[in-house]
């Protein structure tokens, strides 16, 4: 989710049907289904990618933030244990590269437009509890 102060833009992905192939991550899904997709969008008017509201909704004084929403491991349902950590962190690192940011060789970003890095809301599912 990114939120401005003049927009909002939501992706939902269910990772059963476009990244896992039978219970197991498939990375190769990911990156076509997920983090491909983020920017450009489909080429639908049902999912038009970030790249389109960059300039106005979600420029630089309209102070965009993201937020990933994202399940806990559900065998280990602690706060900041992600059932898809690898996974978010990727979709961490590609909103901020959407939005302009460099990795440096520390790993940090720097630059991009987007106010601070995503917000990662974890939360454990079948339940209300949210960290």
């Amino acid at each position: 989710m990114i939120i401005s102060t003049v927009g909002v833009w939501l992706f939902h992905f269910f990772e059963a049907l476009l990244f896992q192939v039978n219970g197991v991550i498939n990375q190769t899904n990911f990156q076509a289904h997920i983090l491909d997709r983020l920017g450009p969008g489909d080429g639908t008017a049902k999912f038009p990618g970030l790249d389109r509201y960059l300039k106005d909704e979600f420029a630089a004084d309209t102070k965009p933030v993201a937020i990933i929403m994202t399940p806990r491991d559900g065998y280990n349902p602690q706060p900041n244990v992600l059932l898809y950590q690898d996974q978010i962190t990727q979709l961490s690192n590609k909103v901020q590269t959407i939005f302009g940011g460099t990795k440096s060789f520390s790993g940090q970003f720097t630059g991009g437009t987007l106010h601070g890095v995503p917000l990662i809301v974890d939360y454990t599912p079948k339940s209300d509890s949210f960290s």
